[in-house]
């Protein structure tokens, strides 16, 4: 008989092995996080040459505003020589107002401030338009809520 230095060889041999698969084991792992990671900057960067692509990008004060709120909205618009003028509509169907401000092309500031005051209650649309030398150059629109309730609008 062999006695038992065999089962000892075996046993090395196995815990090699499982050592092996430890290390690939982890090694599959870092490459399946590494691979998520890639996935997830690359749709991110996706996102933001989506909205850098825009030459409209609008912030709201607010999604849901109290009764007779106040809305502030910045818009915020790539220089280009084309653009002249910026027009923001909030609409409800029952309610519309606008205001517009000119621009001087390239040489326009970035950003654009708009106030809507003491909004009456109802689902509202707000829509930003750029125009330029030969016409509308971008809409932009979002939307928000003035008089909201557990139950909806007031």
């Amino acid at each position: 008989m062999n006695g038992g230095g065999g089962g000892k060889k075996t046993r090395d041999v196995m815990k090699a092995q499982r050592e092996r698969r430890g290390w690939a084991g982890h090694s599959r792992n870092w490459l399946i996080t590494g691979i998520g990671a890639a996935i997830a900057v690359l749709g991110f960067a996706a996102a933001r040459a989506d909205a850098a692509a825009s030459q409209l990008q609008l912030r709201l004060s607010g999604r849901v505003l109290p009764v007779a709120g106040d809305l502030s909205v910045v818009v915020r618009i790539e220089p280009n020589d084309e653009n002249r003028d910026l027009t923001v509509f909030v609409d409800s169907g029952e309610y519309m107002r606008s205001s517009s401000e000119e621009l001087e092309g390239a040489d326009a500031a970035r950003t654009h401030q708009f106030w809507f005051k003491h909004l009456p209650a109802g689902k509202y649309e707000l829509i930003a338009r750029l125009d330029g030398t030969t016409g509308t150059r971008e809409i932009a629109n979002s939307n928000f809520v003035v008089g909201a309730t557990a139950t909806g609008v007031r």
